[in-house]
């Protein structure tokens, strides 16, 4: 009624990596649309904080470190020049693809076994957060 005009929905399934640090255990999930990131990571906001040369993108609780002890914690070996080599993360991590052109999500494109190889899962209170 306001001069919009409403199209039909198209599902747009995309395949991604949790990192869960609850389970210690990385899964294949799927994601229509943005609003399923902070389902899948299990929080309110969340925050990228690392994008690969093929446009996979690291995704995290921004709110991680405010959880209870036991939310779980996970170091990921980026294998950036820019970024240490072992990023601590407080909370679940998701990896979903990224055109780098257009900036549309998509497929990740690292292999569960390259990600499942980056991932060490630790106690949070061996990192003081």
């Amino acid at each position: 009624q306001w001069g919009v005009k409403y199209l039909p929905f198209k599902k747009t399934f995309m395949k991604a990596y949790l990192i869960n640090s609850l389970k210690r255990n990385i899964t294949e999930v799927t994601i229509n649309d943005w609003q399923d990131i902070p389902k899948q990571l299990d929080c309110g906001i969340f925050t990228t904080f690392h994008e690969r040369a093929n446009g996979d993108t690291f995704y995290a609780d921004d709110e991680g470190l405010y959880r209870d002890d036991d939310a779980g914690a996970c170091l990921i070996n980026i294998g950036s020049i820019t970024a240490p080599n072992n990023y601590p993360i407080a909370g679940h991590v998701l990896v979903l693809g990224c055109d780098i052109e257009t900036g549309e999500s998509k497929d990740v494109q690292t292999s569960l076994e390259s990600i499942q190889k980056r991932v060490t899962f630790i106690n949070r209170n061996l990192l003081n957060f």
